[in-house]
């Protein structure tokens, strides 16, 4: 620290009074001395308060130090969670690329086998309605057969009643002769009493024989009843079959009639019913030449129209461009019907395309 040049006066007159007590400066050193010391007394409180001035201004300096590094320490901390999260933000976003991919190739392997579902239940339609139709005509044909059944049995149950009328007037017929044949073996011992003995056994026998034509024919009808009782059977059988018979029918048509009315509502709803693709090129260097703006327009035709526009998407399968000028190509639907579509490929400048061809896929 550097001396006041007023100090080093004082430090001379001070040498000097003392050499020379009785000077008639004394005086005014003494006052000036005690100004002096008055000005050093202040100045030395001065020194004193910049002092603590200083003290407080280092205390101060430490704490904003301090307070500077940890706001320093929680803006790193901050600088690292905010890097974390945008570091974060981006494994995020790839991640999201990733599943945006696989939800783009899920979807184009669900549209595949929507498509493969819907051509399998029209497959399996069509089956149904070619059984139904088979089942039909089985069931007519089952019919007419019961029908002739029906018609058979009629006759022969005529026939056998014919028949049974038959047996039964050979019954009474024989009745009568058996009757006729009393009264003539009545008259015969009447007339012929010393004959008995001899004609016993011929009347014995006789009555035998009736005896057992009479179990014959009772057999005869008991066996002729039987055969109606079983006739009958068979056809309440029939009948019954003949019921559950239309009872199926009527089931396939109400089938038919809630599958008909499936298939219209599958008709009339909005949905994929199927997808057709193929590709579209450009004759050999048809944008091989020239300069400026240039294209070609292809156009393709479905196999069968859709119900509805379908929805196209396109993309280049082949490109064959040449490698010394810059390539520029693109490709455009410029039309889309529900019996055809119209793709342009395009290009502008001095680019050359020998050779391009387009894939498409239209679905609806």
């Amino acid at each position: 620290m550097e001396t006041p040049v007023y100090i080093l006066l004082v430090i001379v007159l001070c040498g000097t009074f003392l050499q020379n007590p009785a000077s008639p400066l004394n005086a005014v050193m003494d006052k000036i001395f005690q100004q002096l010391q008055t000005e050093m007394a202040a100045q030395d409180q001065s020194i004193q308060q910049l002092r603590e001035e200083i003290h407080r201004l280092q205390r101060e300096t430490t704490t904003h130090s301090q307070r500077t590094q940890t706001e320093k320490k929680q803006l790193e901390t901050g600088m690292a969670a905010r890097d974390k999260r945008i570091q974060q933000l981006q494994d995020e976003m790839k991640q999201l690329q990733k599943e945006t991919t696989v939800d783009s190739q899920r979807i184009l392997t669900e549209i595949h086998q929507l498509q493969t579902v819907m051509a399998a239940k029209d497959k399996n339609i069509q089956q149904q309605q070619h059984d139904v139709l088979q089942r039909q005509k089985e069931t007519t044909a089952e019919g007419k057969r019961t029908q002739a059944e029906i018609q058979q049995l009629k006759t022969e149950m005529t026939a056998k009643d014919k028949n049974i009328q038959q047996q039964q007037d050979d019954i009474l017929q024989r009745q009568k002769e058996t009757t006729a044949e009393g009264q003539r073996t009545q008259a015969e011992i009447q007339q012929l009493k010393t004959e008995m003995t001899a004609k016993d056994k011929r009347i014995q026998q006789q009555q035998d024989d009736i005896l057992q034509r009479q179990k014959e024919t009772t057999a005869e009808g008991q066996r002729t009843q039987a055969e109606i009782q079983q006739l009958k059977t068979g056809m309440t059988a029939k009948d019954k079959r003949i019921q559950q018979q239309q009872d199926d029918i009527d089931q396939l048509q109400a089938e038919k009639a809630a599958k008909d009315q499936r298939i219209q509502a599958l008709e009339q709803r909005n949905y994929i019913e199927r997808c057709e693709s193929g590709v579209l090129s450009t004759p050999h260097l048809a944008l091989g030449s020239g300069s400026g703006n240039r294209y070609h327009d292809s156009t393709a035709r479905f196999s069968k129209p859709f119900r509805t526009t379908p929805v196209v998407t396109i993309g280049f399968s082949y490109l064959d461009t040449y490698y010394g000028i810059n390539t520029r190509v693109r490709s455009q639907v410029t039309s889309k019907s529900t019996t055809g579509l119209t793709v342009r490929i395009f290009t502008w400048d001095t680019s050359r395309v020998y050779y391009a061809s387009v894939y498409w896929m239209a679905c609806a």
